[in-house]
């Protein structure tokens, strides 16, 4: 079993994020990571304001 997972069809408009995300290297996640994740309070406006100054 492969552990490369082929993209599914998305909408063109996510193309420059989906490539962004892949220039950065593979990304796992994991169980022991969701813990961690789920203590992040980001709003979500942060999110988005970073995200648009990486053009995403």
């Amino acid at each position: 079993m492969s552990d490369v997972i082929t993209r599914p069809p998305f909408d063109p408009e996510f193309a420059p994020f989906l490539d962004a995300l892949a220039a950065r290297g593979p990304f796992r996640l994991t169980p022991e990571m969701l813990p961690r994740m789920r203590q992040l309070d980001v709003p979500l406006e942060t999110l988005d304001d970073g995200l648009r100054a990486r053009v995403l």
